[in-house]
């Protein structure tokens, strides 16, 4: 049995031993390579070195989504920094990357080149809206969801009162209860 990528992670996990490239920013996905390296995977984030993942400004957050991750610097737009990439793909099981579709192909790292360099890799894109139709192309944060799935109408209670949700506090509304007849 392999070691796990570290000492807390659980001897049991089919991840012991797998190695995967995380090139996700902001919350998703390094939400999920965060759950993958507790359960024992080699998860390696890979930072731009002009940018680094936007969540940085919120130390304590970037924290608790990349523990037991290890990380490296490259510059994909590079030659070199795409050959570095490339070279860490022939070792590793999965890709996690959360681009907008297109963005990795754009820099001669989409599937294609990726299956190239290990016929065995997985490859998992996450998007806001998929990787084809009329929004592919559109950032999608909670917020975007949360509208267009029609949460921010104006509901109404059976008291009369027109509420928002989490309106005027950090807590949700009381619940609504009819009158006793």
């Amino acid at each position: 049995m392999t070691t796990p990528a570290h000492p807390a992670a659980p001897a049991w996990s089919s991840l012991t031993g797998k190695r995967i490239l995380d090139l996700s920013r902001l919350l998703p996905g390094p939400y999920a390579t965060s759950m993958l390296a507790d359960l024992g995977a080699d998860v390696v984030k890979v930072e731009s070195p002009h940018t680094g993942d936007p969540l940085r400004i919120a130390p304590d957050l970037f924290d608790a989504l990349n523990r037991n991750k290890r990380s490296i610097t490259l510059d994909l737009r590079d030659e070199d920094g795409r050959n570095t990439f490339l070279d860490l793909v022939r070792t590793a099981d999965a890709v996690v990357e959360s681009f907008r579709p297109g963005v990795l192909d754009g820099m001669g790292l989409g599937f294609a080149a990726l299956h190239e360099a290990n016929p065995r890799l997985v490859l998992c894109s996450l998007s806001g809206y998929g990787q084809s139709g009329p929004y592919a192309q559109k950032p999608g944060h909670e917020l975007n969801f949360l509208g267009l799935s029609g949460f921010f109408t104006v509901p109404g209670r059976l008291d009369g009162e027109i509420t928002r949700p989490a309106s005027g506090s950090a807590t949700w509304p009381e619940p609504c209860t009819r009158p006793s007849p």
